[in-house]
C-alpha cells in the first residue's frame, strides 16, 4: 500500500513538473496499455523511466512530450503492460504468503 501512495504522489508531482525537469529521461513509453493496479484500477498510455526508476505516468501524449534529444522513446504499439514484482525478495515473500493461505 505505501508504495501505491507513493505512486500516486509522484503521479500528482511530475503530472504538475515542467517538461525541462525531465530533460535527462532513460526512455519513454508510449502508445501502450498500461495497467497501474492502484485502487481504481486505472489505466495509463505511457510511463517515463529515468536511472531504472518510474517517474512519470500518464497518457501517451503528455509522455511522450517529456522525451528530450536523449531520451529512447518505445512505441508499445497497443501492447498491455503489466506489474510486475519490485524484487526477487518480494517475489519470494508473497509466494509463502500463498502457500500458507495468508
Amino acid at each position: 500500500m505505501r508504495r501505491l501512495a507513493l505512486l500516486r504522489i509522484l503521479i500528482l508531482v511530475f503530472s504538475a513538473t515542467p517538461t525541462a525537469a525531465f530533460a535527462s529521461l532513460d526512455v519513454v513509453y508510449v502508445n501502450g496499455t498500461v495497467l497501474t493496479v492502484d485502487d481504481h484500477f486505472s489505466v495509463a498510455g505511457g510511463f517515463a523511466v529515468e536511472s531504472g526508476r518510474f517517474v512519470a505516468l500518464g497518457d501517451s501524449a503528455r509522455i511522450q512530450k517529456l522525451a528530450g534529444s536523449e531520451t529512447k522513446v518505445v512505441d508499445l504499439w497497443g501492447r498491455t503492460v503489466l506489474p510486475g514484482p519490485i524484487s526477487k525478495t518480494d517475489t519470494h515473500r508473497e509466494s509463502l504468503r500463498v502457500l500458507r493461505g495468508t
